[in-house]
């Protein structure tokens, strides 16, 4: 084989780097998610290659990479116990795409890595899909295009030539990929793909037990974000963000009511004629007269649980939110991608002034075993007071004079966990006090249960949407009231009034690694980083709303205000016409050469020194070069040949020689030329 052929037949060299740059920056996405050793061993692949292509390692036999391979799928397998599934399917894609590079001598085998790089940096979208790994992924499409272009540039192309092109072929794209964006039918992304179990995120759990609340305050990963229409916005202590109300207890572990989940009609999706507890909310709500409606957009992270969360009291009309009989609302599933919700909330609205027999049995169930000494204590105690009111007023009374204090890390609880923590520890979190209060209020005949959701928020002052945390999770209580209605009562609030008022970050600032303030505190450094990150924070929500939230709801509004209607034709006229002005961009752009040529100063003094003597009756010919037309002007001016041999000699070596056109030569140029003319 020819030296020319093998030059073809063989990857280029210059192309090389692109591609193990381009390699290296597809695979860090994943290092957050696979196993050491498997990292390991891609770091040792991309370190093989380098050296192979620096010469100084030798490609591995074909036979010992084909066992490797095998032997690599198989560790994977038994390291995930499957082959299915997006964790195990992208940790065998990293890993071939790893070995690929052992095997890249000729130029088809650097096609099918640059393919699979691809497919690469797309499943980075199963793990993370915020702004800056959008941006990330995008860095990473631009090397592997630029390593597409230097497998095909010439030996003596600059070096930075893949790059340039690359960059060139991206802005080009820019036009028809927004257009499709904006037009295409709204398919399912691939960050849609549902979490296998044991995937799911941090976050609110359908049961609650002591330390359950507890664990999430260890956590500082963003929850949901609220965007409140106008200014206005309710303060931090009145923020209760609702998940899920819990009914059903066991002694030690709190679940949601079995009739809730018994009856579906007691679940409400805005389709069809709304259910008669539905209409009679609406009716209360109607007679309660005016009353403060707060209106905001929730964006809530991956939880892989249905609960929605919201102020009280909710309503939506979105198709995909349901209403709940306990004044919750939930998804049709596990919430497995971003999603947003619209929301209003009535604050002060009556809720169940009459309560239907089943659930009150059902929020007064108690285990016939549980906490024997609180049962004893609450019929005590109630029968000394003349109404429920006054019995959780006292209630409440114990715990803020009696020694409970709050704390992140309670004692261990045995067998009558509430017992023990009223007479005994007296320490602990949300869950204990929400937990004990509705026990207690169970024990004196007063319907209560256990409300789980989410306690306050942080205003970010770069856009000022509502940012809650899994530190923010909290457990409060309500009880029915003769007349009143379900009324929410928080025992937390009179143990540690700095976690209603303040937050967690300041409550429990000393015991969770998640709410210290960090290396740099309350220093200016520390503030500017903090106002840093809340710019940071703002763009990102910005890209979770415009990008991420653009499903087929927001399309069709989006069209709707735009094209002034959503039809065939419509859309056909919008993308045939961004389709012609793009075309004609590239166009303008790759002919600006021509259409927008610009004379260089050499040129026009030579120009001008044609058009003045064409104005004296000896114009220059078509064809007629310097040389000849300075022969032609000597013979009819003698006179004048010294001066006009003069600007011929330095307009000819000004254009033919190579010689610069600095300010001097142009200069003497001009000066030449006003004495020939």
């Amino acid at each position: 084989m020819s030296q020319v052929e093998l030059a073809g037949y063989q990857v280029s060299r210059r192309s090389v780097p692109w591609m193990m740059a381009a390699v290296v920056a597809a695979m860090l996405p994943h290092v957050a998610h696979l196993p050491p050793w498997l990292l390991a061993i891609c770091a040792l692949c991309v370190g093989w290659r380098w050296g192979v292509h620096r010469g100084r390692l030798s490609y591995p036999p074909m036979r010992l990479q084909q066992l490797f391979a095998v032997l690599l799928i198989g560790a994977i397998a038994l390291h995930y116990r499957t082959l299915a599934g997006h964790q195990a399917g992208t940790a065998a894609l990293v890993a071939m795409f790893a070995l690929k590079l052992l095997e890249m001598y000729k130029e088809r085998d650097a096609y099918v890595v640059i393919l699979i790089g691809y497919f690469v940096a797309a499943t980075a979208f199963l793990f993370f899909f915020t702004l800056w790994m959008a941006a990330w992924i995008l860095l990473v499409a631009l090397l592997l295009t630029a390593a597409l272009v230097a497998i095909n540039a010439s030996l003596d192309a600059p070096r930075l030539e893949p790059i340039k092109r690359s960059a060139m072929l991206f802005a080009q794209s820019v036009p028809l990929a927004i257009l499709l964006f904006v037009v295409m039918p709204r398919l399912g992304p691939l960050w849609s793909i549902g979490l296998q179990p044991g995937d799911a995120q941090t976050g609110v759990s359908d049961e609650m037990s002591p330390g359950s609340i507890g664990s999430l305050v260890e956590s500082d990963k963003l929850a949901f974000r609220v965007d409140f229409d106008g200014a206005a916005m309710p303060v931090t202590s009145r923020m209760y963000w609702r998940g899920l109300t819990l009914s059903s207890f066991d002694g030690r572990t709190w679940r949601p009511g079995r009739d809730l989940e018994r009856y579906p009609a007691l679940t409400w999706f805005p389709r069809g004629r709304q259910p008669e507890w539905l209409q009679r909310q609406e009716a209360a709500r109607a007679q309660a007269g005016t009353l403060r409606e707060w209106r905001y957009t929730v964006t809530l992270e991956p939880t892989q649980r249905p609960w929605l969360f919201a102020l009280a009291v909710p309503y939506s009309d979105e198709r995909a939110v349901g209403h709940v009989y306990d004044q919750s609302l939930r998804a049709p599933g596990p919430v497995k991608t971003l999603t947003r919700y619209r929301v209003i909330s009535v604050e002060g609205m009556p809720r169940d002034p009459e309560l239907p027999a089943w659930l009150r049995d059902d929020n007064l169930q108690l285990p016939d075993d549980a906490a024997p000494r609180a049962r004893q204590w609450a019929l005590q105690e109630r029968a000394e007071l003349p109404s429920d009111e006054a019995y959780a007023a006292r209630v409440l009374q114990w715990f803020a004079e009696d020694g409970f204090s709050y704390t992140l890390s309670p004692p261990v609880l045995g067998a009558q966990p509430v017992d023990q923590f009223l007479f005994d520890t007296r320490r602990g979190f949300c869950e204990h006090y929400a937990g004990a209060f509705v026990l207690l209020m169970r024990a004196a005949g007063i319907p209560a249960r256990v409300v789980a959701g989410y306690q306050g928020g942080e205003v970010n002052p770069v856009g000022g949407a509502v940012q809650v945390r899994q530190y923010d999770a909290h457990a409060w209580a309500e009880i029915w009231l003769y007349g009143r209605g379900w009324v929410q009562y928080d025992p937390t609030a009179v143990v540690a009034p700095d976690r209603i008022t303040r937050g967690s970050r300041v409550a429990l600032a000393d015991q969770s690694r998640a709410l210290q303030p960090g290396l740099l505190g309350d220093t200016p450094l520390g503030g500017s980083l903090r106002a840093l990150g809340d710019a940071f924070d703002y763009l990102n929500h910005g890209w979770n709303q415009w990008v991420l939230g653009f499903d087929e709801q927001a399309q069709r509004g989006f069209l709707q205000r735009w094209l002034g209607g959503v039809s065939a034709w419509r859309i056909g006229m919008l993308v045939l016409g961004t389709g012609v002005a793009v075309v004609a961009l590239l166009a303008l752009w790759m002919f600006r050469d021509v259409l927008f040529r610009k004379t260089d100063p050499v040129t026009r003094e030579y120009q001008r020194f044609c058009a003045g003597w064409a104005a004296r009756g000896h114009a220059r010919r078509a064809d007629e070069g310097p040389y000849d037309y300075l022969a032609r002007l000597s013979a009819a001016e003698p006179r004048r040949a010294t001066e006009l041999q003069r600007f011929i000699v330095i307009y000819v070596q000004l254009s033919y020689a190579g010689r610069a056109a600095d300010r001097d030569a142009l200069r003497k140029l001009r000066a030449a030329r006003l004495q020939a003319c």
